[in-house]
């Protein structure tokens, strides 16, 4: 398993945290439930034995969270301050998932979108998100908030 650490950065392109990702010798590793286990080796193997502050250089740590780990309760494995818990991009706004992220919330100080293309999926989780990653290469900056 290879553990990769990429920057996040604000608008004045200042690294602010760092996503951590799982990488394998083939793209076919991260689809459904394959995603799910890549993720909860991550967790254990990364986050439990070198820590956060290692692999992140004192940044918080945003970890990609399927559907699968946001609703079966593997989130109370991590540190909660130094984890953002990273909602990816294929997982639903479901009734089931909203609740569930409701409950983190009141453990996890941060929730992101990861990889938003559109704003109505922003305004899906706007209730239990904390921050959402814009995908800049899909969306035109001229179609934010505030910009």
């Amino acid at each position: 398993m290879l553990v990769t650490r990429q920057p996040i950065d604000n608008a004045r392109l200042e690294v602010t945290a760092y996503e951590l990702l799982f990488r394998s010798l083939s793209r076919d590793a991260l689809s459904g439930d394959v995603g799910t286990r890549a993720t909860a080796r991550l967790i254990v193997d990364s986050l439990m034995e070198q820590g956060t502050q290692v692999l992140t250089e004192g940044h918080p740590a945003h970890v990609n969270f399927t559907r699968d780990l946001t609703v079966e309760g593997y989130a109370h494995a991590i540190p909660p301050r130094s984890v953002v818990i990273e909602v990816l991009e294929d997982v639903p706004p479901d009734a089931e998932v909203l609740e569930s992220l409701r409950r983190l919330r009141q453990a996890f100080d941060r929730i992101a979108l990861d990889d938003v293309h559109e704003t109505a999926r922003a305004e899906a989780f706007a209730a239990v998100a904390t921050a959402v990653k814009v995908d800049l290469p899909y969306v035109d900056v001229k179609d934010l908030p505030g910009w």
